[in-house]
């Protein structure tokens, strides 16, 4: 009961002092190593894309926020050290970090990253990053969610996943495609973004489905799963 009466305070501090959106400017790195060549043909880059928030929070809620987007990026130098030598190879990495809300008592931010280091295919992966805006803290799915709403946010997802699909209601998920749902049955993971109007979802590639499938991500309006949230998330 204290934990909850706590979040609670912390949401309202926020909703309260933070009614603007946050302000950020975009950071761009791109390094080649030399001998190289360009960025399209030469054997070894990184190309880095992220925000830096500048203003709209706490300073120590703008600290935390960045050094958790500096920790996702990392620098080039990181990268290039894991190889003795890349001339002999193609190898490319990319990594973005966008805004996916803006706006408190949540800051949500999109990551993306995909690479080839040789093989098939490059390799690709979206994940999230939320934070209160008052304090820097991540957001966990359980702070912004009613206590015992998993099982309907699911049943919910599971109609915006099939949407998002084109897979009619009742299909078999397997026979769709999707072969990597235990027991053939919907089930949300935590991968899981706080946007300006929506809740967003993202499967990468091998989790639910072969690559050859792609990744998934869906969002559901917070319009649609409002008995769902919390009221004090501000949401």
């Amino acid at each position: 009961m204290r934990r909850l009466v706590v979040v609670a305070a912390l949401w309202a501090s926020a909703g309260a002092a933070l009614a603007q959106p946050v302000s950020y400017v975009p950071r761009h790195i791109e390094k080649i190593l030399p001998g190289c060549g360009d960025a399209t043909n030469g054997c070894y880059r990184v190309v880095l894309d992220s925000v830096e928030i500048t203003g709209g929070v706490a300073a120590g809620a703008r600290d935390r926020i960045n050094q958790a987007i500096e920790n996702y990026i990392q620098s080039p130098e990181r990268y290039f050290a894991k190889y003795d030598d890349a001339r002999g190879s193609k190898w490319w990495l990319e990594k973005k970090v966008e805004i996916l809300r803006a706006t408190p008592p949540v800051i949500g931010l999109r990551c993306f990253d995909s690479s080839y280091s040789g093989g098939a295919h490059p390799i690709t992966n979206t994940s999230y990053l939320n934070f209160n805006a008052a304090t820097g803290q991540q957001v966990q799915l359980s702070d912004i969610l009613r206590e015992g709403a998993m099982p309907e946010l699911t049943k919910v997802a599971e109609v915006y996943f099939r949407q998002k699909r084109d897979i009619p209601p009742g299909e078999d998920l397997k026979a769709a495609g999707f072969i990597f749902f235990k027991d053939d049955r919907f089930a949300l993971n935590g991968n899981f973004g706080v946007g300006e109007q929506s809740l967003f979802f993202t499967f990468n590639p091998y989790e639910v489905a072969p690559y050859v499938m792609g990744p998934t991500e869906f969002e559901m309006p917070f319009s649609a799963i409002r008995a769902l949230l919390r009221p004090e998330s501000g949401l």
